[in-house]
């Protein structure tokens, strides 16, 4: 199997209801890039690269401008050399890891293709058939709020709110919003993208304490919201450092206090290092 021909496809796609508030960024847009690679026999393998929210424009064209440059150099090479080079990027810095994961969903989904397998049986088999999706809020004012919930009904079962992003009080304020509509069977993920301090996700845990809430990472660093993983009674989401770097990852899942973990093959530098945390 050589790869007779390599095609890319930038698509930017603006957010429907305007910008999309963390704590860390505003996104106006989704950008990024679609990778095709075709072979000799006839097999296309897909992948998207996601470049991190954080470049910036020019940082992001010329990663855009290297990838482009490598990718040329494996037109007429079997997929052993494609390998060969995502093995050498995941040996570079972060900024890498969104081009990564593009390259190797390619090359995993060449691997499914040519078999004629499922692609999640070349990262070991599904677990389960189907996965639940969630709907996230990202507004300032509580009647916005009250609108988005009412816009995601009754039958979503999990529902996100940002937060990180005002005054604690204020923020507090919108929590309290949407658990009055949501129902008892109903999960609120409140996501602060890192964006308290320890002492403001102290308060805001000992303040609303409700079956429905799931704390999803509060402060940035793991070692904070391990100290609140060890002194509250409470379900806590890691998605910070933990789906950045593979070191933090394993102590987590050894440490093993966290109501679960996110795992993100795109920041955390492809399929292959995120179904390494998946198997410990």
């Amino acid at each position: 199997m050589r790869l007779s021909k390599i095609e890319l496809w930038d698509f930017k796609i603006p957010f429907r209801d305007g910008p999309y508030k963390m704590s860390h960024v505003v996104q106006e847009t989704t950008f990024g890039q679609v990778l095709c690679l075709h072979t000799d026999d006839g097999v296309c393998g897909l992948g998207e690269i996601v470049p991190a929210p954080a470049l910036q424009p020019k940082e992001r064209l010329a990663l855009y401008s290297e990838t482009a440059t490598l990718l040329a150099e494996l037109a007429g090479q079997s997929e052993t050399t494609l390998r060969g080079l995502i093995d050498q990027l995941q040996k570079k810095d972060a900024s890498w890891n969104g081009i990564i994961f593009g390259l190797e969903t390619a090359y995993y989904d060449l691997l499914a293709r040519h078999t004629g397998v499922d692609f999640a049986e070349v990262l070991g088999g599904a677990l389960d058939t189907s996965i639940e999706d969630y709907f996230s809020i990202s507004e300032e004012q509580p009647d916005h709020v009250r609108q988005r919930i009412l816009m995601a009904g009754a039958q979503r079962k999990v529902i996100q709110i940002k937060v990180g992003v005002y005054s604690l009080a204020h923020e507090l304020g919108l929590i309290r919003t949407a658990l009055d509509l949501m129902h008892e069977s109903q999960t609120l993920l409140v996501d602060a993208n890192g964006g308290w301090s320890l002492a403001q996700a102290t308060e805001a845990i000992g303040e609303i304490q409700d079956p429905r809430l799931i704390w999803e990472e509060p402060c940035v660093s793991y070692e904070e919201n391990r100290y609140l993983l060890e002194n509250f009674d409470t379900q806590i989401l890691l998605d910070g450092e933990t789906s950045r770097d593979f070191d933090t990852a394993k102590r987590a899942v050894n440490d093993g206090t966290a109501f679960g973990m996110c795992v993100k093959p795109a920041l955390i530098g492809g399929l292959s290092t995120a179904r390494q945390i998946r198997d410990l």
